[in-house]
């Protein structure tokens, strides 16, 4: 699909897991209309990145659709957000987002004495998720 020929993004899933092509979408800097189902609640900023529907209205898509197709600084404000926004779900932010979580729970079994055997988990994760990164961003650009 090619993101850069299009003015806004619609996703009219009635399910969605995730939603990766919302969110590449967003990293592309479109606008995008989705139901509130799965993780397009978190991708899409009501109002700020794009617009969440009612699941199964297509009147709400039509509604918010009109609003977008006719406004285009509405749309290039909502684009740039959603760029923006779209850079939260980066590899390396969502390593870092990862790292400290383990850390947290490594903090807290300190008093258990489990220490060892998590820096030495917490050790193998940042290995696996640094080498996984260096092969994405050298498969992507």
């Amino acid at each position: 699909f090619n993101f850069s020929a299009s003015d806004i993004f619609t996703m009219p899933s009635a399910y969605e897991t995730f939603g990766i092509a919302a969110l590449e979408a967003s990293a592309c800097g479109l606008p995008v209309i989705a139901p509130q189902v799965g993780g397009l609640k978190s991708i899409i900023k009501h109002g700020m990145t794009g617009y969440l529907t009612v699941n199964r209205c297509p009147e709400a898509f039509m509604h918010y659709m009109e609003i977008l197709l006719k406004n285009k600084q509405i749309r290039d404000v909502f684009g740039l957000n959603s760029r923006k926004h779209a850079m939260n779900f980066s590899w390396e932010k969502s390593t870092e987002d990862l790292i400290e979580v383990f850390e947290k729970i490594l903090d807290e079994v300190v008093a258990w004495k489990l220490k060892p055997i998590f820096c030495f988990f917490i050790f193998e994760i940042k290995f696996f998720i640094n080498i996984s990164c260096y092969h994405i961003v050298t498969i992507h650009f």
